[in-house]
């Protein structure tokens, strides 16, 4: 890797012995392709100088987007492993030859890789492994692909989906993505990934936001070496995606044209290792190092979104973040939201034989703790009508390190958005079946300042109801209407 040790060196020749194996096969191939010039990470940023990294992470929208192929080591853990890792590609056949032109050429062919009869005889190959070759949730993609150990890097994400040609090196196959299709030499198309450059180039701009969280989601399942490089190895995507939302300003991995929605994450999963590095602020998801999930999207299709806000309870004065680099879609070093909300105080019940299990009320009416039941497990939860059966409301807290301190804090709630989320039946004999789960959506918020009405988001509060077989049924929100008082003067609130 290049350092500012060796930088003038390297100018002059980077030794042959000094690059590992699998930038010497990218360069050879590069050379066999006919293309002159090759960007590899490592060697072309300065790897000790933050100053370089900052500058030139900021451009790897353009980067990938302008470039020929990507060339992807993805069976190989490390740079040392090649493009071909323990030489599992055996050729079966080799034809040599010559063109019209009297071209020497060389084509190695092998059997099929499924198990399947050919010419009469079984073909003894295990099953080929494409990128996603089972029905998991996407939230395994980080670690249940040991056959593509490179696709779980939060880096390569934005890499992949931005190259206009990506072209995989797997442990049996090469695998080819680009803007038209994806395909693979087995000869069966590999299912298709949560996004891919045909996606990410195509679709619908008011759909923008919708696939903007179905980004989020997949990619807060993937690995990162710093996780301060959260918002950055995302700056590429977000450069994207704000060329085709030109009214609509980038806050930390949020848009201000859907904070109706954008807002609403709920972090899920093992708690990861909590740094004191600034990540984001309290209001954006990057400030987490949960994964996370969006009310009704992974399970929404890609044209037909799964919800729909039917109220929206907030006004927003104020948006913006203090960049803390020269990306202006990189890092932050602060963030604020004004807005004007419903505002309710409430309080906490915390049992004193210290169970964890906390209670947050609304005078007297209560929203259980969801952890432990759908949202506090290492999965996925399966729909979003499984929490609102045993409870109807509930509370979803980012942090579940600070449940010990929560009873001594003041908290509030400020009601945001309430929705309408259409599920599969789960009778699967009833086609087109559907329930509706109508959720109203709060912030929980603690209160850090009391001069300047300032606070901190601390989880969500939902209050939801289950509409079996009844399409966009109002009357039944109104038959059940919200808990918190309809009339009462909004607050004007900051959450840093």
């Amino acid at each position: 890797m290049t350092t500012t040790k060796n930088l003038s060196a390297y100018l002059e020749c980077i030794p042959w012995s000094d690059v590992p194996a699998t930038f010497r096969d990218a360069i050879l191939l590069a050379r066999r392709l006919e293309i002159q010039y090759i960007w590899i990470d490592s060697l072309c940023i300065i790897q000790d100088s933050q100053l370089d990294w900052e500058r030139e992470s900021s451009k790897m929208a353009d980067i990938y987007r302008n470039s020929y192929l990507t060339i992807a080591a993805s069976a190989s853990r490390d740079s040392t492993g090649g493009l071909d890792p323990g030489h599992a590609r055996q050729p079966a056949v080799s034809l040599n030859g010559k063109t019209l032109s009297n071209k020497a050429y060389s084509i190695r062919c092998q059997y099929a890789m499924a198990n399947q009869t050919s010419a009469g005889r079984e073909t003894p190959k295990a099953a080929i492994q494409h990128p996603i070759s089972s029905t998991k949730a996407l939230e395994d993609y980080g670690e249940a692909m040991p056959v593509f150990p490179l696709l779980t890097r939060g880096w390569v994400f934005q890499e992949r989906l931005l190259s206009p040609r990506f072209l995989q090196f797997g442990r049996d196959e090469l695998l080819w993505d680009c803007r038209e299709t994806m395909l693979c030499e087995c000869g069966q198309r590999p299912p298709d990934l949560p996004y891919n450059q045909v996606s990410i180039g195509s679709g619908i701009d008011h759909l923008l936001a919708h696939k903007w969280r179905k980004i989020i989601e997949f990619y807060c399942s993937l690995n990162l070496t710093y996780v301060t490089d959260k918002l950055p190895a995302l700056s590429g995507l977000a450069r994207h995606m704000g060329e085709r939302r030109p009214g609509a300003t980038y806050l930390a991995g949020l848009w201000s044209d859907s904070l109706d929605l954008d807002l609403l994450w709920v972090p899920y999963g093992p708690e990861r290792s909590q740094g004191k590095e600034y990540l984001g602020p309290s209001w954006s998801w990057s400030c987490s190092y949960r994964r996370i999930i969006y009310p009704g999207v992974w399970r929404s299709h890609e044209e037909q979104p799964s919800v729909k806000v039917m109220e929206t309870y907030f006004t927003v004065l104020e948006a913006s973040c203090t960049v803390g680099t020269e990306d202006p879609n990189g890092r932050v070093a602060g963030g604020r939201l004004k807005m004007k909300v419903p505002l309710f105080p409430l309080t906490v019940d915390q049992p004193p034989d210290g169970d964890g299990t906390i209670t947050i009320r609304y005078k007297s009416i209560p929203f259980s703790q969801a952890d432990g039941i759908g949202f506090g497990t290492k999965t996925r939860p399966s729909n979003w009508r499984n929490p609102f059966e045993q409870y109807r409301r509930r509370v979803f807290f980012d942090n579940t390190a600070a449940y010990g301190a929560i009873g001594n804090k003041k908290i509030y709630g400020c009601r945001v958005t309430r929705l309408e989320i259409l599920e599969n039946s789960n009778y699967f004999l009833v086609l087109e079946a559907r329930e509706v789960i109508h959720i109203e959506f709060s912030l929980l918020l603690e209160k850090i300042d009391e001069g300047d009405n300032v606070f901190r988001r601390i989880g969500l509060l939902a209050d939801g109801r289950v509409i079996d077989g009844h399409l966009g049924d109002a009357e039944s929100w109104l038959k059940e209407p919200s808990c918190f008082d309809v009339e009462v003067d909004r607050a004007v609130v900051t959450i840093i």
